[in-house]
């Protein structure tokens, strides 16, 4: 298995780390945004090795500088999903300029406030990404970005955090295109390792399911035809909510 090359990014003027792993016949590259300047984050490890496992392509990145994250005064970039979906956008872009990721459709799987940032990415760019997966994420505060996602969505959430289910559910009716929420036993962030396989596998299962059936990096439907497709191509798993659209 090839190992992650380390990459500076350039995102409108602000140089952001990433971490890239490209299997050689990976059939789709999935993006991990993170909050951070570090990237150290044992769930994202977990999921990120899954998706590998599943010869999915994976590109890891920081969202903050190392500037920003050692000054410490973060707080007002931390919660502001237009600005770091905005910065997650600008990566996109450079991705599809890069020969070896063009072609291939696009994924993106966020935590915390990362999942926010995602959605509004994916609502900026929807001919550009396939699938995405909201891990223990806030989806609620990316607002009206969600009625303009064309992704097929997952969120999943932990039964231990009410505020957590309610807020996904809420944002999965707001989406704008096929979704699902996925309950998993979790009392909180710090989650055994049965909880950490959990969600990889359930992330693992949703991007080869609906991203790699993609047959272009321009194969996302049009708005018109969500009602006719099914999430049922997803494999049903126990707890699964299927909220009303």
């Amino acid at each position: 298995m090839p190992a992650s090359e380390p990459l500076t990014i350039d995102a409108g003027g602000v140089d952001l780390r990433a971490e890239m792993h490209l299997p050689a016949e990976q059939t789709g590259v999935v993006v991990i945004p993170e909050v951070s300047a570090t990237m150290e984050n044992v769930m994202l490890d977990a999921v990120a090795s899954r998706l590998r496992d599943a010869d999915l392509g994976v590109l890891r990145i920081a969202l903050l500088t190392e500037d920003e994250a050692a000054d410490g005064n973060i707080e007002g970039l931390r919660p502001a999903p237009d600005v770091m979906g905005g910065r997650l956008g600008a990566v996109l872009d450079w991705m599809a300029l890069d020969d070896r990721m063009a072609v291939l459709p696009f994924g993106l799987l966020g935590t915390d406030t990362g999942a926010a940032a995602a959605l509004v990415a994916a609502a900026d760019r929807a001919e550009r990404i396939g699938a995405i997966v909201s891990a223990l994420g806030q989806p609620a505060l990316a607002g009206d970005a969600l009625d303009r996602v064309g992704a097929q969505t997952l969120l999943v959430v932990g039964n231990g955090d009410a505020l957590s289910v309610d807020g996904a559910n809420e944002a999965a009716r707001r989406l704008g295109a096929v979704s699902q929420v996925e309950r998993i036993e979790s009392a909180g962030y710090a989650l055994r390792p049965d909880e950490l396989d959990a969600i990889g596998t359930l992330a693992a299962d949703w991007f080869t399911t609906h991203l790699v059936t993609m047959e272009s990096p321009i194969d996302v439907p049009e708005p018109e035809h969500f009602e006719d497709m099914h999430a049922d191509r997803f494999p049903p798993q126990q707890g699964k909510v299927k909220p009303n659209h």
